[in-house]
């Protein structure tokens, strides 16, 4: 990897507006969040020609936006002396987009492999899945040839998107005196994902 002696510092510039609400001597609560992120010259290595005798260059990328909600609750069911029943939520969404690459930089390669790879791509979230794709009509349907197969589309683009429309994680708390249980609940809803040797079993 070869260095750079011009690289600037990323600067995140950031806009938050968020209220803490308690209610009933603080057995419930409610925290929300609103904001809007952007990070300008994202350093990220880059490709270059081997022939150079590195493989990638570190330079001041491009820059990104982040956005979105946090949302914070809390609420203690029973409350007393010796045992407390206390639950809390966090609620998050957010949208991550690639506003801009440096110039002559058409995307950026994160991991994977020639055909199916997680990729820095202006307009699109940080990470998107690109690869070989299906030919589909107007509806989405994918088309079949003669043979029965599924036809690949002559042009690889984006697949799929890494970002979860939402998440949350529901914790329960139960303490009796000195001893206490927790569980805890993560949900992740939407977000796309690439199982790579899943595609080879199915190949194979």
């Amino acid at each position: 990897r070869l260095g750079n002696d011009d690289i600037r510092p990323e600067v995140t510039t950031e806009v938050e507006f968020g209220g803490e609400f308690k209610f009933f001597d603080s057995r419930l609560s409610l925290d929300v969040t609103y904001y809007e992120k952007e990070t300008e010259d994202q350093v990220i290595p880059v490709d270059q020609s081997p022939t150079t005798g590195f493989t990638e260059r570190v330079i001041n990328a491009g820059t990104i936006s982040n956005k979105g909600w946090e949302i914070v609750g809390g609420l203690a069911p029973i409350r007393t002396n010796d045992f407390n029943w206390n639950i809390d939520v966090n609620f998050t969404t957010f949208e991550n987009t690639v506003e801009e690459l440096a110039p002559n930089v058409e995307n950026i390669l994160l991991s994977g492999f020639n055909s199916t790879s997680s990729r820095v791509i202006a307009g699109e979230s940080f990470g998107a899945i690109f690869g070989s794709k299906y030919q589909r009509d107007d509806n989405g349907n994918i088309l079949i040839g003669d043979d029965g197969w599924a036809l690949v589309d002559s042009e690889d683009g984006i697949i799929g998107d890494p970002i979860p429309d939402w998440t949350m994680g529901i914790r329960n708390t139960f303490t009796y005196k000195d001893f206490s249980v927790t569980a805890l609940l993560d949900i992740r809803q939407g977000g796309d994902i690439w199982c790579g040797t899943c595609g080879i079993i199915d190949y194979f």
